[in-house]
């Protein structure tokens, strides 16, 4: 796909002016609108440039507002503590997208990263917390806070989600498994994840959306553009240490497009940096008898996810490709992987229901 988005290019006004304008400029100039939020991030439109979104982090700002709470400061000033932890997480984006730009060329979208103030509510602050933040909640009103921003050209129109788009994101298979049918769990492992013959190809209906699957068999031609992706997954996993963030919907769109499938990827970066590095040591940890910490759980269970969905689809597009996390099999522990993948499932269930009617 293009790279040349509509109504964002480097050197044309809106980036001259962002890149240009003092720090706090950004609400007055281009009054950012909450367009509602996913997984990770919350989405701003921004007034006069309807090709263009803005993205934040719902982390990064719960994490600028510990630091400032800490300091006894106000929520709406940048303790230099608070702008170091920025920097470094612009420094981290800004490589992190020029990385995956290179390990999927076409297929990313144009976006400039930037330290700015965006406006918050606190029924939105509330929304996005994580079971591990600490903070208070915010006063009524709108509070304008410090943040990294993504400012990112917008998804061509077949690519939305409320398109014929198919959303590349995985499932947690775990989910659909009792305590007492390891055995069935163990064989699924042992195939997608060791690396065992594919002997019943219904078993990649389990871990694969049937959108996709249907897709593929009305046109055989997307089959190619699966492999491709998977290979390239692949690639950029073994090469980077990171996982693409998967597990959240949309942050990988296959839609078609003039009669060509294509893909594109606006929110694929893991949030975490050295994802895959560090689910390999968790899971490694585990093989060997130990305990992890619980928010080590939540790489684990996104790495054999992970692993399992990319060489799934390596299978079901006829590409020899695999992501293998150990040599020594995995399979044989799956019982201790169940149990934590549960476990750590419940923890966000609960989470979440305690959230309830916080919009």
């Amino acid at each position: 796909m293009s790279e040349k988005p509509s109504g964002f290019k480097p050197g044309d006004v809106l980036d001259q002016e962002i890149e240009g304008m003092p720090e706090q400029e950004m609400i007055s100039k281009y009054k950012p609108t909450f367009l509602g939020m996913g997984g990770e991030q919350i989405v701003f439109g921004i007034e006069g440039h309807p090709n263009v979104v803005a993205k934040v982090r719902k982390h990064t700002l719960g994490e600028v507002v510990n630091y400032n709470r800490t300091e006894g400061i106000s929520d709406e000033e940048l303790h230099p503590a608070a702008r170091a932890y920025l920097e470094k997480q612009l420094r981290r984006e800004q490589g992190a997208q020029k990385l995956l730009k290179t390990h999927f060329p076409g297929h990313t979208l144009l976006e400039r990263q930037y330290i700015q103030q965006v406006p918050v509510t606190r029924q939105m602050m509330e929304a996005i917390k994580d079971r591990w933040s600490t903070y208070d909640e915010l006063a009524d009103g709108v509070h304008h806070l410090w943040t990294t921003v993504r400012i990112q050209e917008k998804l061509p129109p077949e690519a939305m989600p409320n398109q014929e788009a198919i959303s590349l994101s995985f499932q947690y298979v775990e989910q659909h498994f009792d305590d007492d049918e390891v055995d069935a769990y163990d064989n699924l492992n042992t195939v997608l994840l060791d690396g065992a013959p594919l002997e019943d190809p219904g078993l990649l209906e389990e871990v694969l959306p049937h959108a996709l699957l249907d897709a593929m068999d009305q046109h055989p031609e997307l089959k190619h553009l699966v492999s491709e992706f998977a290979e390239h997954a692949i690639t950029y996993t073994q090469a980077t240490g990171e996982m693409l963030d998967l597990a959240g919907s949309w942050n990988v769109t296959v839609f078609e497009k003039d009669g060509t499938w294509d893909y594109v990827m606006p929110d694929a970066i893991y949030p975490a940096r050295d994802s895959y590095t560090r689910g390999v040591f968790g899971i490694d940890a585990l093989l060997h008898g130990k305990t992890i910490e619980a928010g080590k759980e939540n790489t684990v269970l996104n790495t054999i996810s992970y692993a399992r969905f990319v060489n799934a689809l390596a299978m079901v597009s006829g590409s020899s490709a695999r992501l293998k996390i150990f040599d020594q099999p995995i399979a044989s522990n799956s019982e201790v992987l169940l149990h934590l993948a549960k476990r750590e499932l419940s923890r966000w269930s609960h989470h979440e229901t305690s959230k309830d009617g916080v919009v």
